[in-house]
C-alpha cells in the first residue's frame, strides 16, 4: 500500500523528526482501572483517556514513540500516554520496549486523531532525499553543479 503524503503531512513530519533529539521516556505504570481491568498492550489511546477519566489531574498527551532509528530513518507509531499534576509523562500501556521515547504532539487531539490510521506508523528520512539529484551525464551529483 502506497501512503501520500500531502504538503502539510511532510511539513508536520518534518517537524517531529527536528524534535527526536527532544524526545522523553515517559516513567512505566502498571495499572487497574476502577472496574478491575489492566491496561491492554497495543491499546494505548483508549488506556490514556481511561486513566486520566478516573485519575484527577491526569490528561492524556498524544504524540509519537520512536521504534528505531537509523542513520537514514526515523521509525515512529502513533502512541498515547497521560501527564500527572507535575507534567511527568506516565505511559500506562504494557510494553516490550524498555524506556521507549516518545516526541509529543504539537496541537490539538483531534489534529493528531485525523493522522491516524493512515499515518499510524512512518519511517520518515532523516536526509532530504527529494533534493537530492544525480546527472550522470555531466558528472555532477545534488544541487548547483556540485562535483561528484
Amino acid at each position: 500500500m502506497t501512503i501520500t503524503f500531502d504538503a502539510d503531512d511532510v511539513a508536520y513530519f518534518d517537524e517531529v523528526h527536528g524534535r527526536r533529539s527532544e524526545a522523553l521516556c515517559p516513567k512505566p505504570l502498571q495499572v487497574v482501572f476502577r472496574d478491575g481491568d489492566a491496561a491492554r498492550p497495543n491499546d494505548c489511546h483508549a488506556n490514556a483517556v481511561r486513566w486520566a477519566a478516573q485519575t484527577p489531574d491526569a490528561i492524556p498527551v498524544h504524540g509519537w514513540l520512536i521504534e528505531a532509528q537509523d542513520a537514514f530513518q526515523l521509525h515512529i507509531v502513533a502512541h498515547s500516554v497521560v501527564a500527572d499534576e507535575r507534567g511527568q509523562l506516565i505511559d500506562v500501556t504494557p510494553m516490550p520496549i524498555a524506556s521507549p521515547r516518545f516526541i509529543p504532539h504539537r496541537g490539538t487531539g483531534d489534529a493528531f486523531f485525523r493522522l491516524l490510521p493512515r499515518c499510524n506508523r512512518v519511517s520518515w528520512a532523516v536526509i532530504d532525499t527529494l533534493a537530492l539529484t544525480i546527472d550522470l551525464a555531466d558528472g555532477t551529483n545534488g544541487p548547483a553543479g556540485v562535483q561528484s
